[in-house]
């Protein structure tokens, strides 16, 4: 085979136009043969011939038996293969596809194609129909029951263009107006740099990052003595300000997760699944912190991110998330309902973690209904591929052992093994951050003072107020809210 023909069927998975089929769904692709079959959009027959080789291959474009030069004889029976003219035609089917997606974008209830119309008629002078659509768009907007940053962009940006045309009497325009252009810029900016600013604040917590954010503090403050404050969405961001600064407080989150639930179904989707996975981030450093009363918050949330379709991402939800809504399913002992979203759920996973995240799932579950054995069992038959949910899973294996010790005194010695081990497998591992390792490290270590407290049946309450001390006082420890119930 010529080295050219081998080189393309090896990467012929990363040409542009595979990536740009593989977006559509099957009923967009199905469309698509009906696009490349209307002569006002296409005019080149061979890109149908194309076309038409490759459904069967869509959307995963991944068969052993895809190869360039059986698409190319099913495409043109009566030519012979040519690399160059190949890598032509894929070039102009990518263009046509191109714009079929942006046909499609036309198609999306944002009013995109209304906007276009609006700006044609007034590039063409047709200042009657320009005024009337115009004027039919904004009543649309301002009947809109969310305004976000694009609502308030597009009203204004309407309004302008409205004022702006060289057809409009500039004197004879209601004053009020003139002052809706200009609220309607600031309130699109006011928005924006709300919901931005708190992505950057979360940003510099979490990365050690600095993002100064000019005239933030002024634009909280209009924002709270505004009209603007009566929209949900400015509220909520105000709200989630609040948790990211000394204001924070359970009050204020409460109230944040209450206005977003009431209000959600006012909100894009993409502003939904910002202000769930902020409030999520909020209840979630306070259950790392030791605060286990945030457990139903983060539960409650995950739910509605289920409900509202806020979880999957391109129809996969990420193992972390997945993870996340096992644990703190588990927490609040919710264990059938936490059993049926594993089985709900896995198949959404990424392949190469499917199982892994299953497993350890299982455990989790095992774990918090007191089936320490299940755990030990299925910690003894699999061996987990990812490293990150090989470490979780011991730490619940050292928990099932603990758990085990308190019946069985003969297993201190035991133990104290198991513990060992895992502190030299943590210290012995490069690929940690310091900020984990020292959380695994500081686990291991408390675990080893916690058997050893309980091994003696202590009564010394000054040797238990310096371990739950010792507990409260560690930023950085895994489980820190387990410990802490473990010594009430």
């Amino acid at each position: 085979m010529d080295k050219s023909i081998a080189d393309n069927n090896r990467d012929f998975s990363r040409f542009k136009l595979v990536k740009l089929l593989k977006v559509l769904s099957k009923e967009e692709f199905l469309r698509f043969g009906k696009f490349l079959r209307s002569p006002f959009f296409n005019y080149t027959p061979s890109l149908i011939q194309f076309y038409e080789s490759l459904k069967r291959h869509h959307p995963t474009f991944d068969s052993p038996r895809l190869k360039i030069e059986k698409l190319w004889a099913k495409a043109f029976p009566d030519k012979p293969f040519h690399p160059q003219k190949f890598r032509q035609l894929c070039s102009d089917l990518s263009r046509m596809t191109e714009k079929y997606l942006i046909q499609l974008e036309l198609e999306e209830p944002q009013g995109k194609a209304q906007h276009l119309l609006i700006q044609s008629l007034g590039r063409r002078n047709e200042y009657s129909l320009f005024k009337k659509e115009s004027q039919k768009w904004q009543e649309k907007l301002e009947s809109q029951s969310y305004k976000d940053t694009d609502y308030y962009l597009d009203l204004a940006q309407l309004e302008y263009n409205l004022y702006s045309h060289l057809k409009t009497n500039k004197y004879s325009i209601n004053p009020d107006s003139l002052d809706k252009i200009m609220d309607g810029f600031d309130n699109h900016y006011f928005t924006v740099k709300l919901k931005f600013g708190s992505e950057l604040i979360t940003r510099e917590s979490y990365l050690k990052e600095e993002h100064p954010i000019k005239l933030l503090e002024e634009i909280k403050s209009i924002c709270e003595s505004d009209s603007l404050k009566s929209n949900p969405l400015i509220q909520i961001y105000l709200l989630i300000h609040k948790l990211n600064s000394t204001e924070a407080s359970d009050e204020i989150f409460q109230e944040a997760k209450t206005l977003f639930q009431t209000k959600i179904k006012e909100l894009k989707k993409e502003d939904r699944i910002d202000i769930c996975l902020q409030l999520l981030n909020f209840s979630i450093r306070k259950v790392n912190s030791g605060n286990g009363s945030f457990n139903a918050a983060a539960l409650d949330l995950f739910k509605t991110g289920l409900h509202y379709n806020l979880v999957l991402i391109e129809n996969q939800i990420s193992e972390t998330t997945f993870t996340n809504v096992v644990s703190f399913g588990c927490y609040e002992k919710e264990f059938d309902w936490t059993r049926k979203f594993i089985q709900d759920y896995e198949q959404f996973l990424a392949a190469k973690v499917r199982a892994d995240s299953k497993i350890l799932s299982l455990i989790l579950l095992h774990f918090w209904k007191g089936d320490y054995e299940s755990v030990i069992d299925l910690m003894t038959d699999y061996k987990f591929s990812l490293f990150l949910k090989e470490i979780v899973a011991r730490t619940y294996l050292l928990r099932a052992w603990y758990e085990k010790f308190l019946l069985e005194d003969d297993l201190f010695g035991f133990l104290f093994n198991k513990i060992k081990t895992f502190d030299q497998f943590i210290r012995r591992n490069k690929n940690l951050s310091e900020n984990r390792k020292d959380g695994y490290l500081n686990f291991a270590r408390i675990l080893a003072q916690l058997v050893y407290f309980k091994s003696r049946n202590s009564e010394n309450k000054e040797e238990l107020v310096r371990l739950i001390n010792s507990i409260n006082e560690q930023n950085k420890l895994v489980a820190k809210s387990w410990f802490i119930e473990k010594l009430k």
